[in-house]
């Protein structure tokens, strides 16, 4: 199985044991059961250790993360960003192209 179709099924499978965790435990919708973050090697995580942010809502992250994705895209044609929880000061439109989550 090559690597797009693995990346696909752990996101289908990842989203469909989302969705069943909040309905069976009772969590409002939009609640996420899982208490740490999901390691993956490939992927890039989007905190402020790793880029010039912050989660207050204070600093706009429009640049940045355009230029995250455009060069995840650009350098693997698909791939991962994990943003975590917090209040961000988006000023543009963010595009995401195709294969890129």
């Amino acid at each position: 199985m090559n690597k797009m179709k693995k990346i696909v099924l752990f996101l289908f499978a990842w989203s469909s044991l989302s969705s069943w965790c909040a309905a069976n435990n009772g969590l409002p919708k939009g609640t996420s059961c899982y208490t740490s973050r999901p390691e993956d090697k490939e992927a890039i995580y989007f905190t402020p250790q790793n880029f010039n942010i912050t989660t207050d809502g204070k600093t706009d992250i429009s640049s940045i993360l355009q230029q995250t994705i455009n060069k995840l895209k650009l350098e693997n044609n698909f791939g991962i960003i994990f943003i975590p929880e917090g209040t961000y000061t988006l000023s543009k439109t963010i595009y995401i192209p195709q294969a890129i989550r």
